[in-house]
């Protein structure tokens, strides 16, 4: 059992990287959901399976998303000054996140957020944007990464699907914003991984191998295949064209977006 869990953990992070890789997004949205279904198959309490995920997802998006925005960097798609604007106020909403993770429920979040990933997709296809006559207010990436944060880490996902369509709509070419996206997940996902290391530290339903709600077996698993895929699908990220690109990220969004909905 312990080697099939091993592979499951590796197949996971080979569609996590690759998520990571091409959209700028952390894997969070397909970890979280075959995490809770893996920890199932191993008896491990439901009372924890959820958090388990949560926490083990962010901290596997940590490293993915290193890999992911070392190699945008390495390519010229990363806006350091906006990584520098959008990140810190991130890591407060991860803050919020954390703690608000026990008494917020599950079934409205999924249905809010799955909502919002439909709007989105709607108008990455349509292009509407603002004007880009003048600069973003300097309160804009404060408000807009807190609340990215927050509901990031209430979900386990390191924020890019949020972030990619806000940095596109703000004037971002869709390659800049895919790894400037990579880049302010990784201290994103490390605080908010902290978070949940924290808040689960001596909870007695959680299995051997934890660290908190971070399962380290999974970790491990899914972080070794992750970062390769997700270096190997940055570079195919360089392949596409800009708007092929924004329109398979919107359908990925919206078939999210359903599935969150109607609780597929």
């Amino acid at each position: 059992m312990l080697l099939l869990e091993m592979v499951l953990y590796l197949f996971i992070g080979t569609i996590a990287g690759a998520s990571a890789g091409l959209f700028g997004i952390g894997g969070g949205i397909v970890i979280v959901p075959l995490l809770v279904g893996v920890f199932a198959l191993q008896d491990i309490d439901s009372s924890v399976t959820m958090h388990l995920a949560l926490g083990t997802s962010l901290a596997t998006i940590c490293f993915t998303s290193a890999s992911s925005a070392l190699t945008h960097y390495s390519l010229g798609s990363v806006s350091v000054r906006t990584v520098r604007k959008l990140a810190p106020a991130m890591i407060c909403g991860a803050a919020v996140g954390v703690s608000a993770a026990n008494y917020i429920g599950t079934e409205l979040l999924k249905q809010l957020f799955g909502t919002f990933l439909l709007l989105i997709a709607i108008t990455l296809v349509l292009e509407i944007r603002p004007s880009q006559s003048r600069a973003p207010s300097p309160g804009s990436h404060l408000l807009a990464g807190t609340s990215f944060g927050a509901i990031s880490a209430l979900l386990g996902v390191g924020g890019g699907t949020m972030s990619v369509p806000y940095l596109i709509w703000r004037g971002h070419h869709t390659h800049a914003a895919i790894g400037s996206s990579a880049a302010c997940a990784v201290p994103f996902a490390g605080a908010a991984a902290v978070g949940y290391v924290f808040i689960g530290w001596g909870d007695e339903a959680i299995p051997a191998g934890s660290l908190g709600y971070v399962y380290l077996p999974a970790l491990l698993g899914i972080t070794l295949s992750s970062m390769l895929f997700s270096s190997l699908s940055a570079r195919i990220c360089h392949s596409i064209s800009s708007r092929s690109l924004t329109y398979l990220f919107a359908f990925i969004l919206a078939a999210i977006g359903t599935l969150m909905l109607f609780d597929v």
